[in-house]
């Protein structure tokens, strides 16, 4: 987009419960972006002359409502290891983003 502007409002929790820590959270506004219209095969003159030199996606301002949402836990398996996982997930307008993670992470005693 040539213009964007998006505003949300955060709210997270963390806590710990025995040696298990987590967080929650999320987020929701809106989101007001503008794009000019461009042509199909913007990298390629040739490709453009061949489909039609006036074939043109069109330009489109856009107001959309948005959210967000987190979660993570980890938990100590070891003094200096620890296991985790966490979750997000985002959206807005025609763009969704998923993600899952479980990992394993070593600290390092070097103090």
């Amino acid at each position: 987009p040539q213009e964007a502007v998006e505003a949300t409002i955060p709210i997270e929790y963390s806590g710990r419960w025995d040696r298990l820590t987590y967080s929650v959270g999320g987020q929701v506004g809106f989101m007001n972006f503008h794009e000019s219209n461009s042509p199909y095969f913007p990298l390629d003159p040739n490709l453009q002359a061949l489909s039609n030199p006036f074939s043109y996606y069109p330009s489109q301002t856009v107001t959309t409502a948005i959210y967000g949402i987190t979660a993570k836990a980890e938990y100590p398996i070891a003094p200096l290891l620890v296991l985790g996982a966490s979750f997000a997930a985002d959206n807005s307008h025609n763009y969704n983003e998923q993600s899952l993670m479980v990992y394993l992470k070593k600290k390092f005693d070097i103090f």
